[in-house]
């Protein structure tokens, strides 16, 4: 789909955010809505592997379903760990990078900022860029955002990328309602479009659909096999705990079929989430 909107850097350091958003950064960044190909500006490249982080609006906008895998790079070592962050109790950020080091460095710097009060998506936005300024990616590398939370009780899914060449760049996931990121990204976005995944689908079909799109991406490089979900609504964020759901999820994706989404499994999902 061809952008509605795209605002250039301007001077003094200000951007409009799409649909009148607003100026809000500090800092000259490109904002575009969606992500079709952009001519003159390069895709994220990563200088390592990374994972695979996803994350997809639900239920008319009332709430969103978060997904991604445990495995975090730094440089050449590889660890286990959290890839979704709460900063607010309407907030929250996920990331993938070669690098994790500067990313963590970023949310933590985000999250002192946050407090109790309501904020909107380009005051989240204005500090995450901030951030990314105070900790730039290291050379010859690149990191994404994910931020994905609620304004006015209306679900916002909005996408930072940037490299150690380029300054942060936004998208606003508004007409798609889902997103990903890290090396399994376009696999993943593949398999949503193949769910037909929207904001409209129910809650049950959107978690399936973001773990069996997680676990296709597996096959990229160091996407790990553990897998998170998150549930979030309104002032609420729940985790979806692995030990009840998420395996039953991976074994009717790989023995009842990928597609249509198999009736038990969605029945299991409600039952849980319930």
């Amino acid at each position: 789909m061809a952008p509605t909107s795209v605002a250039e850097a301007v001077p003094e350091r200000q951007v409009t955010l799409p649909d009148g958003g607003g100026s809000v950064s500090p800092a000259p960044l490109l904002i575009r809505r969606d992500r079709p190909s952009w001519p003159g500006i390069p895709p994220v490249r990563y200088a390592s592997a990374v994972t695979t982080c996803l994350a997809a609006i639900c239920d008319y906008g009332r709430a969103i379903v978060t997904v991604a895998d445990t495995r975090l790079s730094f440089g050449s070592l590889a660890a286990q760990g959290q890839k979704m962050h709460l900063i607010h109790r309407d907030w929250l950020l996920l990331y993938a990078a070669g690098d994790s080091g500067t990313c963590r460095e970023v949310i933590e710097r985000v999250y002192q900022k946050a407090d109790a009060h309501s904020h909107t998506a380009k005051t989240v936005l204005w500090w995450l860029d901030l951030a990314c300024h105070e900790y730039p990616c290291p050379p010859d590398t690149s990191r994404s955002f994910i931020l994905a939370g609620f304004e006015d009780r209306q679900a916002q899914l909005w996408q930072v990328d940037e490299s150690a060449e380029h300054d942060p760049r936004i998208t606003a996931h508004r007409d798609t309602g889902y997103s990903a990121i890290g090396s399994g990204e376009w696999i993943a976005l593949h398999l949503l479009s193949l769910y037909g995944q929207s904001s409209s689908k129910p809650v049950a079909d959107t978690l399936y659909a973001c773990c069996g799109a997680k676990f296709a991406s597996e096959q990229a490089s160091d996407v790990g096999s553990v897998t998170e979900a998150y549930l979030l609504r309104p002032g609420e964020i729940d985790w979806v705990r692995p030990a009840a759901l998420i395996p039953h999820i991976r074994t009717a994706w790989e023995h009842e079929g990928q597609l249509p989404y198999p009736a038990g499994v969605i029945t299991r999902i409600k039952q849980e989430l319930a």
